[in-house]
Parts: C-alpha cells; structure tokens; sequence
C-alpha cells in the first residue's frame, strides 16, 4: 500500500517520521499536582450516597410541596445540592 501511495504522490517526501520514546509515569497524582482528596472506602461512600437518594425519594410527596409552599416551580423531580470537601471543586460533568 505504501507504494501505491509513493506513486500517486511523488512530490511529498516524508523521512524520519517515527520516532519511540520509553514510557515513565508521571510523579504527580492524577489529576494535576497538589490535588489531594481524602482517602475513603469508595464502596461505603458510594453506599452512603445511594441511602441518602433513596431517602429523599421516600421523602419526595412532602419535599415537593414544601417547595411549592415557597413558590418554586419544582416541575418534574426535586432540586438537590451537591457539597465537596473543603478546598476541592466538584466536577459537574460527572454528576
């Protein structure tokens, strides 16, 4: 195949395009450096989080017209708020 392209395209000269390099991992942490999160059992946290929506959705009837008494327009679902830990910006894009 490369000699087709050689002969369709005799005026483009392409010499020592490849070149291998060894691969080392970076020092930093993922994520950029001097990003530190606290270390916590993700199946536990990730437990925790799924007993705090399903309490709220027990609680939903009553949340939905507390948020109409205050005259927020609910529409379908509920509005949640989302916390980090001090000092750390969450990521929207995964929520």
């Amino acid at each position: 195949m490369s000699e087709q392209r050689k002969e369709r395209l005799p005026h483009l000269l392409i010499k020592d395009s490849v070149t291998t390099e060894s691969y080392s991992r970076p020092t930093q942490a993922m994520g950029g450096a001097g990003l530190k999160t606290p270390s916590r059992d993700r199946q536990a946290h990730s437990q925790q989080l799924i007993e705090q929506v399903q309490h709220i959705q027990s609680q939903e009837a009553g949340i939905i017209e507390q948020q109409k008494a205050f005259g927020l327009d609910v529409g379908n679902g509920l509005y949640l708020a989302f916390e980090s830990e001090p000092d750390f910006e969450l990521k929207f894009a995964s929520l």
